[in-house]
């Protein structure tokens, strides 16, 4: 199972790695509610985020979750809701760069859609597959932590309240 540390005992070196007791941090880094409830968590490798990102409002409904990132392309979907329940925003991104958008109102009416530009000369587009690029050459290495993320989020559903106290150290 991943290790869990509250983020008041975690910093950030550079800026871009997270750091637990002097090394890398590799497994879920999560902070709660005064009264010890869960309002969000993020998994980390190696002191990179990477994998699942979620919190929750006070009164326990799913605010935003990204519930998985690929190494095999580093694709994430994300979805957001409002305190209502209603869906907020979703989308889909590939190496950080969003493909595909859309923004609902609390109501759950469609306001707005957004689609990456197919057109190759868009500054955008060549970024995008500059990144692809790079990656097919250059891909991480972490399935052993992608089993271990897919282990957590069974056993700890986005649909639950939880609380600190839920968690035991490992």
């Amino acid at each position: 199972m991943l290790k869990r540390v509250n983020g008041i005992y975690t910093e950030y070196e550079d800026s871009a790695i997270l750091i637990y007791k002097g090394i890398p941090f590799t497994g879920v880094k999560y902070f709660t509610y005064p009264n010890g409830q869960i309002q969000k968590e993020r998994s980390y490798y190696e002191g990179r985020e990477t994998g699942f990102d979620r919190s929750w409002y006070p009164n326990g409904v799913l605010k935003h979750e990204i519930p998985k990132i690929s190494s095999s392309s580093i694709i994430e979907t994300w979805k957001e809701w409002y305190s209502n329940k209603q869906l907020k925003t979703e989308g889909f991104k590939e190496h950080g760069v969003t493909i595909k958008s859309k923004t609902c109102n609390e109501d759950g009416e469609l306001i707005e859609e957004w689609e990456f530009p197919q057109n190759e000369s868009e500054p955008i587009y060549q970024y995008l597959q500059m990144l692809r690029k790079d990656f097919s050459e250059h891909p991480p290495d972490f399935l052993e932590f992608e089993k271990k993320i897919e282990e957590y989020l069974a056993k700890y559903p986005s649909d639950n309240v939880y609380y600190e106290k839920d968690f035991v150290e490992q």
